[in-house]
């Protein structure tokens, strides 16, 4: 299915791994009703690092930028039409008002907070989840190469994935969804007891 939708743009072909090389590459992995693996190749992406650039190539582009800011509501004119947005500072709490001729709503998981400030009775389009991750040691994976078991005990998909490639120092290991209430820009999981899980290979 990568290689399909990927098209001309993949970057290498998927690939199965029989039983015994996929133990060769995973030797913590489960053996029994182990059939084999399937290999397919996807990009790493640090949007993190790439706001920091978007932001800083904005600001040599001319544009005047701002963090930690909070949009306290919409601005419009006569005919219903976005013209601005009040903002406020959240460290100092100074609050403005700023014109423009067009209003981009990228605001990740509070898309829809934005979204009702325009039309409050506006369906809602996102459904914030919460994920955990733990970073492990690079010795854990293969080299270049993760895994995700999409069929644990409890539903969710867990992955495992080689962080700050090409260095490859870390592995990362995550569990998603969790379905959360959206209500603070900085959500907290909540305190659970620490207990041995395993996947359906026996992690």
């Amino acid at each position: 299915m990568y290689d399909f939708l990927a098209g001309k743009q993949n970057m290498e072909t998927s690939y199965f791994l029989s039983q015994g090389k996929t133990i060769e590459r995973w030797n913590a992995i489960r053996k029994d009703n182990l059939v084999g693996s399937l290999v397919y190749y996807d990009g790493l992406h640090n949007d993190a690092r790439m706001n920091v650039s978007l932001a800083l190539t904005a600001v040599l582009e001319g544009a005047v930028i701002a963090n930690h800011v909070e949009v306290l509501s919409l601005t419009k004119d006569v005919n219903g039409k976005i013209t601005g947005a009040t903002m406020k500072d959240t460290f100092t709490g100074d609050t403005w008002t700023t014109s423009s001729t067009a209003v981009i709503n990228a605001t990740g998981p509070f898309t829809d907070r934005i979204r009702k400030m325009d039309d409050p009775n506006t369906p809602e389009i996102v459904a914030p989840s919460l994920g955990t991750h733990i970073i492990l040691p690079k010795y854990y994976s293969p080299d270049h190469m993760g895994l995700i078991d999409p069929n644990t005990e409890d539903g969710r998909v867990m992955f495992f994935l080689p962080w700050y490639y090409p260095i490859s120092i870390f592995l990362m290991i995550g569990k998603e969804t969790q379905s959360l209430e959206l209500q603070t820009t900085q959500p907290i999981s909540p305190t659970i007891p620490l207990q041995q899980k395993k996947t359906s290979n026996g992690f």
